[in-house]
């Protein structure tokens, strides 16, 4: 995007700050289900609260390790929803590709990891739109909780088969998810 067409800075965390005062409700979110569905699948809202569990006590802890191998090495996950940099950046480009976020996101996925973190952490609206996002693509494409939740800790880039192959059922995030689905009581 040429110089003159780009967002400053100010405007977009302006954009954002107004993003974050709007609270929308959870079936305006893409792909939230009533919990009361008859149909019996997970809520995104019910899988991002086992996420969050899992990954910050419900946004309690949100100091992460380093990761010291693979394409994330260097690399702190971010948030409630532990989210690593280079899934936003992945995540945003999709989101905004598809509709599912604004357009006034896509300047997040040009940001390092720290300028990411910042943003995301100053504004915690925008750590939700894009963990609905994620979520919303995530159990759309496994159509099963548990291998979405795998593919949340694993990589949302893998395919069923893959996570198939890797015996995902007795991973200990899946398993870590399942104890906190029946801890609050839902399984």
């Amino acid at each position: 995007m040429p110089d003159d067409q780009r967002m400053s800075q100010e405007d977009f965390l302006n954009n954002l700050s107004d993003m974050s005062s709007a609270k929308p409700s959870p079936m305006a979110q893409p792909g939230v289900t009533d919990n009361s569905s008859p149909d019996g699948k997970m809520s995104q809202e019910e899988f991002l609260n086992y996420i969050s569990q899992i990954e910050s006590s419900g946004g309690k802890n949100t100091k992460h390790p380093t990761v010291h191998s693979g394409v994330n090495a260097g690399s702190n996950a971010i948030g409630k929803y532990g989210l690593m940099p280079n899934t936003v950046r992945d995540t945003v480009k999709r989101g905004v590709a598809s509709g599912d976020l604004p357009q006034d996101m896509s300047e997040i996925a040009s940001r390092d990891d720290a300028g990411i973190k910042n943003l995301l952490s100053n504004y915690p609206a925008s750590e939700t739109m894009i963990a609905n996002s994620l979520a919303h693509r995530v159990l759309n494409k496994y159509n099963d909780p548990n291998m979405a939740a795998y593919s949340w800790n694993q990589g949302t880039n893998l395919t069923p088969d893959q996570i198939k192959q890797r015996d995902f059922m007795n991973s200990d995030y899946v398993q870590k998810f399942g104890r906190v689905q029946n801890m609050l009581g839902k399984k």
